[in-house]
C-alpha cells in the first residue's frame, strides 16, 4: 500500500525541526487502511533519518474503565521518544476523550513523541470544539476507499515481506558488528613472548679408579 500523497510531502519536508509538524489524524470507515498508512508513515520518516523510536498502539476500543487513565498515561510515556498511533479515538467516553487529547497536546507541545490518531471521519468534529488541536496536528487525512478483503490480504504478504527483510538486515549488521568486536579484541590483546630461562648444563663427575 503506498503512501498518501498528503502523508508523503510530510515525510519529503521532514528536517530539522524534529518532531513539530509531523503528528497527524488520519479518518476514514473501516477497514480502510487507516493504521496501516499510519505504520508506513512512521516506518518512512525513520526510513529517512529521523530519530523516531520504535511504535506504540492502543485502541480507544480497549479503555473500558477508570483504570484506563493510568493506562493511558503508561502508553505515552513508553512511547516518548517514539511514536505513538491511536487507533479508533472516537470508541473512547468523553472523558477518555477529554484526557486523551490533553495528552496529546502536552506530547506535541514537548514534541518528544510523535502522535498519530486514526478513527472515523466523525471525529473532525473535535477540531471545531479545539482549533489548537488542529494547529499541532494539522488538517486531517480522510480515506474513502474500503479496503476488499483481496487488498487486506496482500498487505499482510507485503507486510511480512518488509518485516522479514528487516530482520534480516537487522540480524546482519549485528554479525557485522559482532565480527567486527572480535577483530578489536584480537588486535587489542597483548601478545607476550615466553623464553625458557637458560638452564646451566650438569656436568656428570668423572669417577676415578
Amino acid at each position: 500500500m503506498s503512501l498518501l500523497p498528503e502523508l508523503q510531502e510530510k515525510v519529503d519536508n521532514a528536517g530539522a525541526d524534529g518532531m513539530q509538524g509531523l503528528h497527524h489524524m488520519i479518518l476514514g470507515p473501516s477497514p480502510s487502511g487507516k493504521t496501516t498508512q499510519a505504520r508506513e508513515y512512521v516506518t518512512a520518516l525513520q526510513d529517512k533519518g529521523m530519530q523516531i523510536g520504535p511504535m506504540t498502539f492502543v485502541n480507544a476500543a480497549d479503555w473500558k474503565s477508570w483504570s484506563d487513565f493510568q493506562q493511558l498515561g503508561d502508553a505515552f510515556k513508553k512511547a516518548k521518544g517514539g511514536a505513538l498511533v491511536i487507533d479508533e479515538l472516537e470508541k473512547a467516553s468523553d472523558q477518555m476523550l477529554r484526557s486523551t487529547v490533553s495528552q496529546i497536546m502536552l506530547a506535541t507541545t514537548n514534541n518528544d513523541t510523535l502522535v498519530i490518531v486514526t478513527g472515523q471521519p466523525s471525529l473532525t468534529s473535535l477540531f471545531q470544539l479545539d482549533t489548537e488541536l488542529e494547529k499541532r496536528m494539522g488538517k486531517p487525512v480522510v480515506l474513502t476507499h474500503k479496503l476488499t478483503r483481496d487488498e487486506i490480504e496482500e498487505y499482510k504478504v507485503q507486510q511480512n515481506a518488509k518485516d522479514n527483510a528487516r530482520r534480516e538486515e537487522v540480524l546482519a549488521t549485528q554479525q557485522r558488528v559482532a565480527e567486527w568486536r572480535d577483530a578489536r579484541d584480537e588486535d587489542l590483546r597483548p601478545r607476550t613472548t615466553f623464553t625458557a630461562p637458560k638452564t646451566a648444563r650438569f656436568r656428570k663427575p668423572q669417577v676415578t679408579s
